[in-house]
């Protein structure tokens, strides 16, 4: 099934937004973006929130879509992402 503009999730929008591009993972979409200062951050949508994961820094957490836009302005602003 492609997902085209009308019928994506928030989540989705916010991830394609910050340059996020979707990667497929046993059948589910993975949303990846790498950083040379953070390395691989993934994201996987999960309803009305993002499963936020930074394996270079142990980081994994659970953000609604409000709180995961706001932690993605804060890493570009501080040139992080």
């Amino acid at each position: 099934m492609v997902r085209t503009r009308k019928n994506r999730s928030m989540v989705i929008n916010v991830l394609l937004r910050h340059g996020f591009f979707p990667v497929k993972n046993d059948g589910t979409f993975v949303y990846v973006r790498h950083s040379e200062t953070l390395g691989t951050v993934m994201v996987v949508p999960n309803g009305d929130r993002g499963v936020i994961n930074i394996p270079e820094l142990n980081v994994c957490e659970v953000l609604k879509v409000s709180k995961l836009e706001r932690f993605l302005n804060y890493l570009q602003s501080k040139s992080l992402l």
